[in-house]
């Protein structure tokens, strides 16, 4: 298996699969791509660039930092699609999100950790991204549950408990 690495100014790429224990590559800021794959590399490269976009336009700085993904953006194939990979720290979910392009126009989304990978949503609009994610990794689904466990946060921060 030949893998092709070149420097790059853009979002590093990265060799991986969709298993529980992927290959890993420490490459920042390279790209590298298997050269068997069919997918071409400026392809991935740009569909990746294109979720982080649309990702951070849509996404507060706020939820993002809460996540805590303000960098480690990856560009990868995962399942055949061009995929955006990340690391995150949520509150409910720790390990990384991968948002793939399919065929039908939308994202599909996986979240992968020691436990494996599985999918979180199948047919995500970009505008739907935040909010689909932020679900799983930080907020949950009890709107009241999320905002007491921000005020217990709030006063941690405040009686200098955490910084």
């Amino acid at each position: 298996m030949e893998i092709l690495v070149r420097e790059t100014g853009r979002l590093p790429m990265q060799k991986t699969t969709c298993s529980p224990k992927p290959e890993r590559k420490s490459l920042e800021g390279r790209e590298t791509i298997n050269t068997d794959s069919d997918m071409k590399k400026d392809y991935v490269l740009s569909v990746a660039d294109t979720i982080r976009q649309q990702l951070l336009c849509q996404t507060p700085m706020s939820v993002l930092c809460s996540w805590g993904a303000l960098h480690g953006f990856t560009a990868t194939v995962c399942k055949g699609m061009a995929t955006l990979m990340f690391k995150v720290n949520g509150r409910l979910f720790k390990g990384h999100v991968l948002i793939a392009y399919n065929e039908m126009d939308y994202y599909e989304i996986y979240l992968k950790d020691n436990n494996g990978i599985r999918q979180l949503h199948p047919e995500a609009c970009f505008d739907q991204l935040c909010e689909v994610i932020d679900e799983a990794i930080e907020r949950g689904d009890n709107p009241e549950e999320y905002a007491e466990f921000c005020e217990q946060e709030k006063a941690k921060l405040l009686r200098g408990e955490i910084g």
